[in-house]
């Protein structure tokens, strides 16, 4: 009879997964997967819901990357019972590589505070981890923050970045209530840490410093806090937009002959974009051979 219960109380239960994304994509055929354009002000209109409306910061997407849409479901999202926010082409998915519907969300919510991505390692731990691909001294601003207008969070927030423990991509799913808590812990610290933070010399992709910092922060926030932690398997859905553009730019060069322009075409992106030949962006592992 509990069991049945507790279905029942799973069952009337409201949840959404907001999906952040810069470009037109095919959403999942689940209506709890609502597209959310990322850094909307001033672009053109994709037809989905815009950070850009109510109370927002989506002039700011490009520092903040996809943490523009937390900021918005934080301010504009109410009366649900659980929120997530997840990208075009990452999504949890179960045992047969499809994305977690309603049912399996909320099963795994009944005993756990919050869905997060498998961990990766990092060696010998996460602040050098960050360092070697970042402006460590970035990092060590939002400890100062940290430390200044949240010092009960110290003691997690060393813990973390000593820890080898990384959790990337600012995904996760939880209640509403621990959205908007963490939410307005996350963008008071990094209204502090700003005010050490100078992106302006940053290339393009150094500038979305604000969504690299945030990828661990939720991590703190929940040690911090004792949260149960439950890690789900990411699925990588397609290649980054700007990636596969890349390749049919490549490939028009590279038949027309004109290879030194495809080089040079391949080294700029290179060099502007660092993460370009990750298995997450490169999944055919073209640009690589």
């Amino acid at each position: 009879m509990q069991e049945l219960q507790e279905e029942k109380g799973l069952h009337n239960k409201t949840i959404a997964i907001f999906t952040a994304t810069h470009v037109s994509f095919d959403p999942p055929n689940n209506p709890i997967y609502i597209p959310l354009h990322v850094g909307k002000y001033g672009k053109q209109d994709l037809g989905y819901i815009g950070d850009d409306t109510g109370e927002n910061i989506s002039d700011l997407n490009l520092f903040f990357a996809e943490l523009t849409g937390l900021y918005w479901i934080w301010q504009n999202i109410h009366d649900i019972d659980y929120a997530g926010l997840c990208h075009y082409r990452r999504y949890f998915i179960n045992e047969y590589g499809c994305e977690l519907n309603k049912n399996e969300y909320l099963q795994i919510l009944m005993n756990y505070d919050a869905i997060v991505p498998i961990h990766a390692e990092c060696t010998p731990d996460y602040r050098e981890h960050y360092g070697r691909a970042h402006n460590v001294n970035d990092l060590d601003a939002v400890g100062r923050a940290i430390k200044k207008v949240y010092p009960k969070y110290m003691q997690a927030y060393d813990q973390v970045m000593g820890g080898k423990a990384f959790y990337g991509g600012n995904l996760f799913v939880t209640s509403l209530e621990i959205l908007k808590s963490y939410s307005e812990w996350l963008f008071t610290i990094f209204s502090e840490a700003g005010e050490e933070i100078d992106a302006s010399g940053y290339d393009g992709y150094q500038k979305k410093v604000y969504g690299f910092l945030g990828e661990q922060m939720f991590y703190v926030y929940a040690v911090a806090n004792g949260l149960t932690l439950y890690e789900q398997t990411v699925g990588i859905s397609d290649e980054k937009a700007e990636t596969k553009n890349l390749k049919v730019r490549l490939n028009k060069l590279l038949g027309e002959g004109r290879l030194k322009e495809a080089r040079a075409l391949f080294d700029k992106e290179l060099a502007n974009r660092p993460d370009l030949l990750l298995p997450g962006s490169d999944i055919g592992k073209e640009l690589q051979k």
